[in-house]
């Protein structure tokens, strides 16, 4: 895949974070350009949330939309990327897939709605996983992290 189909394919997963997101908070006073997508290869976080947006919205959002998808590197890039007080998540998806989440269990409240499928191995196919099952829990650098369907973070 080049380069601009490449971008294009993540430029995608933005804006459909960005229309899901406002669609979710207009009846709390959301308006366009409250909610806006990074420019490709601007440096920090994927979506752009004004201060009205951020009162309401506790996540700064990493996407990436690939079938190689690298697990660590890309929660290491949203936790680098987001701001202090702030809940680093990481938006992601492949062809023809749901659009999942990953974010820490000590950031998400819900929990007890679910029943996690928990891997104790540092080494796995996020693929393979979510394949056989939709709520993961892993640990890395022994903090437990949760892998779920993006919109279930908001309900």
């Amino acid at each position: 895949m080049n380069t601009r189909s490449c971008k294009a394919k993540g430029k995608r997963l933005q804006k459909n974070v960005q229309i899901f997101l406002l669609e979710k908070y207009k009846p709390l006073g959301l308006v366009e350009g409250d909610i806006e997508n990074a420019i490709m290869g601007e440096h920090g976080r994927d979506i752009k949330l004004s201060p009205a947006a951020e009162r309401l919205i506790p996540y700064d959002i990493e996407c990436k939309n690939t079938e190689n998808f690298n697990r660590n590197s890309a929660i290491q890039q949203a936790e680098h990327n987001t701001k202090k007080g702030r809940i680093p998540v990481v938006v992601f998806k492949r062809n023809h897939s749901k659009t999942y989440a990953i974010i820490k269990e000590s950031n998400f409240n819900n929990t007890e709605k679910f029943q996690f499928f928990t891997i104790r191995s540092k080494v796995f196919n996020t693929w393979d996983v979510l394949d056989k099952c939709s709520f993961i829990r892993f640990y890395r650098n022994d903090e437990p992290y949760l892998i779920l369907e993006f919109k279930l973070l908001f309900i």
